[in-house]
């Protein structure tokens, strides 16, 4: 098999079906293969329900471990009982055509060191959204807990110029990565030592050291239809941004025991500042 598709779900059942449905009709797509990650609404029955004649693979999760886990999951089923030479990552809320996924394969099979590539991002008002950037150094990870420091510094390290249909980046947008099979095992999968956040920092990362290289095209865009309830739970996003934040720095940039307590106190301050502007934020908005 030349590649498998892997939509990982929680709560958002009838787009990754849609997105599965679209996706199995493309001829650069040999199977769709959904993981459900222990949703807690009837997204598994409503998937089962959907796949009554078998065309797409549905993997039900035993439990909720984060991102990395059940994109594993449905990576090493596919490995498992397809053997393909490449594994597609998309969101529920990704959308892309045939040629785009084409485009991608047609560059990983004709660059020896390219492990995983993606394409430019849009939203789905036609804006483009940053969909690559680069290792920083531990400082700027450091002062990035500072509202203020991110306000004037977001794209700093945002690769906002591209060259002519491809170029490398150091790290990709965890919304659609396309990743050479042998690359990807080679790399030991997603690291899933984290819940939320950082996956595509980390992956890269390990890409890196085991001399596999990470691409764009930049000819090619996806939309990310991103969807907000307006009811997000920021305490937790805060939660598990900082702690995936702490295991990246620790385990990969190997800080010492000095910066560890250093980026601790600048988490900390940077809670603070958040919720002071969203507290001020609240009292504007009721005015």
């Amino acid at each position: 098999m030349n590649c498998a598709m892997i939509i990982l779900n929680y709560n958002d059942s009838q787009r990754a079906w849609k997105l599965a449905s679209r996706c199995q009709e493309f001829t650069s797509i040999d199977k769709v293969i959904i993981v459900d990650n222990k949703s807690d609404d009837n997204s598994a029955e409503y998937l089962l329900n959907m796949n009554c004649n078998g065309t797409v693979d549905v993997v039900l999760s035993p439990e909720n471990n984060g991102f990395a886990s059940g994109n594993n999951i449905g990576a090493k089923f596919a490995i498992d009982k397809y053997n393909p030479k490449f594994i597609l990552f998309a969101n529920t809320d990704t959308i892309f055509e045939n040629d785009d996924v084409e485009a991608c394969l047609k560059k990983l099979t004709s660059n020896r060191t390219l492990g995983l590539i993606s394409m430019r991002m849009k939203d789905v008002k036609n804006n483009e959204e940053r969909s690559s950037w680069k290792f920083k150094p531990f400082y700027e990870y450091l002062f990035s807990n500072f509202w203020i420091y991110r306000h004037f510094n977001y794209d700093k390290y945002t690769y906002n110029e591209f060259n002519d249909g491809f170029q490398y980046v150091d790290i990709i947008r965890g919304s659609f990565m396309l990743f050479k099979s042998e690359a990807l095992i080679k790399a030991n999968f997603f690291d899933e030592n984290t819940f939320l956040y950082y996956e595509e920092d980390i992956i890269s990362y390990r890409l890196r050291t085991i001399n596999y290289k990470v691409g764009m095209l930049t000819d090619h865009f996806y939309i990310h239809n991103h969807v907000y309830s307006g009811k997000e739970n920021y305490s937790f996003i805060n939660y598990h941004l900082n702690r995936s934040l702490k295991y990246f720095l620790v385990k990969y940039y190997k800080i010492n025991k000095l910066e560890e307590k250093l980026l601790d106190m600048a988490i900390f301050w940077g809670d603070i500042e958040l919720r002071i502007i969203n507290k001020l934020k609240l009292r504007k908005s009721n005015v």
